[in-house]
């Protein structure tokens, strides 16, 4: 019995010297890289779901024990794991520095004329300043079809790179855009290298007449405009390397230490599915979808070999994506072509080579789910290799394995319905909506439609093989179904130019009226089929219209009144064509309900006196219960929006003996009917001291301007020091609460501001290449500045003088994407939100 007991202790001194030096190496690593790879047993698979949206989940998951799993954390979601306290190891290797060759310029000779940094295909992996540099060269020794795209800066400052490719690169043609890029994931990166082979390759036998596959290339660069990014994540690729020297250091996420492949939004989660604000490489490639549409695309991974096809939120449970047997195909496609290019095993991994998504393991805030449901981009994920950081004798070996696939999926992006779609009466192309009937127009569909791009009005439908009804819609335009279109595998299919007739604009019918509050409400109709509607609200009886606009058939109002009845009406706008107002709809927003507040008695002590911006309420006389109603009128000099010198004072009244008492006042800033924490500007402990004046608070810029309610309350504690925490006590034993109305302004509001607020942007968003502001009557000269969202302007004018109170600005040089327009006067400045497809 003893030995048995003597056995137990060591195992069990065994497993906790254990865990403790797995904390250790965890505590060690984090502290070191900023990022924890680490494998863990959960209980069940509750756990597992939960974690996955806390923690990225890594590659090699057995799906025979889908409850240990491989994981990367960085230190704050690491935190967070702990808490489950669940059992975990941490391997030493997958968290050292790897040892790597880099690429050598003085070692490596270039054989080609052309005066290239590196020599290709790469057999290691170039340094940053060499990748850079290698950029340029392909660009500026091949101007005619290869140009050099910078998007944007990772944190810490490197350049994210693009070389496009294409016979008139500085023109964008009737032609497909095809996209790749690489490295998302910092220690990913066979990629790298291959992306970098891939461009030299392409641009080889473009040039080369004389080489084997010139034709099929040339006709491939001829006919798309081919993006390449071989890095998305420098800071993360040479994370440890101060000179970015060295890949050996390479880690996950970027200099933030956040994973770029849960940072973006997530179709099924929303917006910031993991908590992170978007990296700035994160809002660089939005940045760039918004301007550019791409037709396909391929993002490239390591840890396993395998095409991931969408999607990777939604289970197989939820759906798949509307496209599931053509993204089937072309994932075949490009594991069979790497296979026939490989030693036997290489992307045969889960289903020979393939897999959906979330079968394999789920996503949030994944870039390929981003890309296929808020961009239509036909993207896949693909992982290269095994190893992350794969040898640098294995880097020649991947782009041969890879090299055909990689050309065949190009390939797949000319594939399909083509054709062009324009207004019937000008010939000018239009924006338009193309939808596969009964396929795109499925409850599970999840925008698998696809869109024209303007200014050629050009669209691009790859899918699989079968007999189609493809339907036309635009705002503004009568719908059109072409019918019985059929097409094979690998086959492009030029459709005849579409031509949609416009129509005339109707007013607006079926109003409802939702979701009202006291201060807010929504109103909707029936969807005209326009480019846009104006609204104008009012208080019902008063003389002054509110005008708005709206691209949906809805809109929010903010910032109304409580126990108000308003009445709106809208109008639609198609082009030229303007509808007649709808007749008024009203609504009465809700009243606010304050919670009840009270002391029970008063025969002790009470507030004598507050006094606010210099004014005294003296209530000596006139209290008579533990509750004082002051908010019929207003007391008390106006509060001013930002003002941050405002104090209040309590003055404590006793019957007899002082007793300690504390004081608190909140104001409703935001007008919601309560009290928050932040809404406090006044917490004085329980003392004797009278009467009690607050430190200066501010009235926050967010507050709603209006009346809104002030309570103030004194309540006996048994000693010093108390605070008074609950607003909506009901009742405490001893002291009085007192409620106001108070009165938040804007003084800093002229009434120029306030009519520059009112102008209006349409359509919005853009599709016609031209947008009309029309200002009000009070403004005559203004300058108007369009910016997009780095802050960068795209577009100034000085406005002299306006027609009929409007002003157009042509957008065709600007590209699509979202933009803030702003309209400055002497006396003030508005903006608006600008949004150009």
């Amino acid at each position: 019995m003893k030995i048995k007991l003597l056995f137990a202790a060591f195992f069990c001194a065994l497993f906790f010297a254990n865990a403790q030096t797995n904390k250790d190496l965890a505590d060690k690593y984090l502290k070191k890289r900023g990022e924890l790879a680490f494998t863990f047993t959960a209980n069940n698979i509750h756990e597992v779901k939960k974690l996955s949206s806390i923690i990225s989940f890594d590659h090699g998951q057995n799906r025979n024990n889908p409850l240990t799993i491989n994981a990367i954390a960085n230190k704050k979601n690491f935190n967070k794991f702990l808490e489950f306290n669940l059992p975990f190891t941490v391997n030493k290797k997958l968290n050292e520095p790897k040892k790597v060759k880099m690429y050598d310029t003085k070692n490596n000779v270039n054989a080609k004329a052309t005066a290239y940094t590196l020599t290709f295909p790469l057999n290691a992996y170039p340094t940053y300043a060499d990748y850079a540099q290698q950029m340029a060269d392909f660009a500026n020794d091949n101007p005619t079809i290869a140009q050099l795209v910078n998007i944007g800066q990772s944190v810490n400052g490197k350049d994210l790179l693009f070389i496009k490719l294409s016979d008139n690169v500085g023109t964008h043609e009737q032609e497909p855009r095809l996209l790749l890029t690489s490295s998302m994931h910092g220690d990913e990166i066979a990629g790298y290298p291959m992306m970098l082979s891939l461009i030299d390759f392409l641009i080889t036998a473009y040039n080369d007449v004389a080489n084997p596959r010139h034709t099929e290339i040339k006709n491939l660069v001829d006919n798309s405009e081919i993006w390449i990014n071989p890095m998305a994540n420098p800071d993360g690729t040479f994370y440890g390397s101060a000179t970015y020297t060295t890949v050996s250091g390479a880690r996950r996420a970027n200099a933030n230490a956040i994973d770029l492949n849960r940072n973006y939004p997530d179709p099924k989660d929303g917006p910031n599915p993991d908590g992170n604000a978007y990296q700035v490489e994160t809002l660089a490639f939005m940045s760039m979808a918004d301007s550019y549409h791409f037709v396909i695309g391929a993002n490239f991974h390591g840890g396993a070999v395998v095409v991931n096809y969408p999607w990777d939120t939604w289970t197989a449970a939820e759906g798949y994506h509307a496209d599931d047997d053509w993204y089937q195909f072309i994932s075949r496609e490009y594991a069979t072509n790497a296979q026939l290019d490989s030693p036997s095993g290489y992307m045969t991994y889960l289903n020979n080579g393939i897999t959906h998504g979330a079968t394999w393991y789920r996503v949030a805030g994944g870039r390929q789910d981003y890309m296929n449901y808020d961009k239509h981009v036909r993207e896949l994920t693909i992982e290269l290799s095994d190893v992350k950081l794969i040898p640098e004798a294995e880097i020649q070996n991947h782009w041969n394995y890879n090299r055909d696939a990689l050309i065949d999926f190009f390939k797949e992006g000319i594939y399909g319905f083509t054709g062009l779609v324009k207004d019937a009466s000008t010939g000018n192309p239009i924006k338009a909506k193309i939808t596969i009937v009964g396929r795109d127009d499925q409850v599970n569909s999840r925008n698998s439609w696809v869109e024209t791009e303007l200014p050629i009005g050009d669209y691009y439908r790859p899918i699989k093989a079968g007999t189609y009804d493809i339907l036309y819609e635009a705002d503004c335009y009568q719908p059109y179904t072409l019918t019985n279109q059929t097409i094979t595998d690998l086959q492009t299919i030029v459709l005849a130019d579409v031509l949609l007739t416009p129509v005339t604009a109707t007013t607006p019918i079926n109003f409802v009226t939702s979701s009202i509050t006291n201060t807010t409400a929504t109103i909707g109709w029936d969807d005209a089929g326009v480019s846009s509607y104006d609204i104008q609200y009012r208080v019902s009886g008063s003389s002054t219209w509110i005008n708005t606009s709206s691209v949906t058939n809805s809109l929010d109002l903010t910032g109304l009144t409580a126990s108000t009845t308003y009445e709106y009406q809208v109008r639609s706008i198609c082009n030229s064509s303007t509808s007649n107002y709808s007749t008024s709809t009203t609504f009465t927003t809700l009243a606010v309900n304050y919670c009840a507040a009270a002391g029970n008695s008063i025969v002790d002590e009470f507030i004598s006196n507050v006094q606010l911006g210099g004014i005294d309420n003296n209530s000596l006389a006139s209290t008579t219960s533990g509750y004082s109603d002051y908010t019929s009128s207003v007391i008390f000099p106006d509060l001013n929006l930002n003002s941050t010198n405002n104090t209040i004072s309590v003055t404590k009244n006793w019957t007899g003996t002082s007793y300690t008492e504390a004081v608190a006042v909140w104001i409703d800033f935001n007008k919601d009917g309560t009290f928050d924490v932040s809404e406090m500007v006044f917490d004085d402990p329980s003392s004797t001291t009278t009467p009690v004046v607050s430190p200066n608070f501010t009235i926050p810029g967010t507050a709603v301007l209006g009346t809104t309610r002030m309570r103030v309350i004194m309540k006996y504690y048994g000693g010093a020091g108390s605070n008074i925490t609950d607003p909506c006590e009901n009742t405490f034993s001893y002291g009085e609460v007192e409620d106001y109305t108070v009165n938040i302004v804007d003084t800093t509001l002229g009434i120029e501001d306030e009519i520059l607020n009112t102008f209006q942007l349409y359509p919005n968003p853009v599709s016609s290449g031209e947008i009309t502001l029309k200002m009000p009557n009070d403004i005559y000269e203004f300058t108007v500045t369009i910016s997009n969202m780095f802050g960068q302007k795209v577009y100034v004018e000085d406005v002299k003088t306006i027609t009929n109170n409007k002003h157009t600005i042509n957008t065709n040089a600007i590209k699509t994407g979202i933009y803030l327009v702003t309209i400055n006067t002497d006396l003030g400045k508005a903006t608006k939100k600008l949004v150009i497809q």
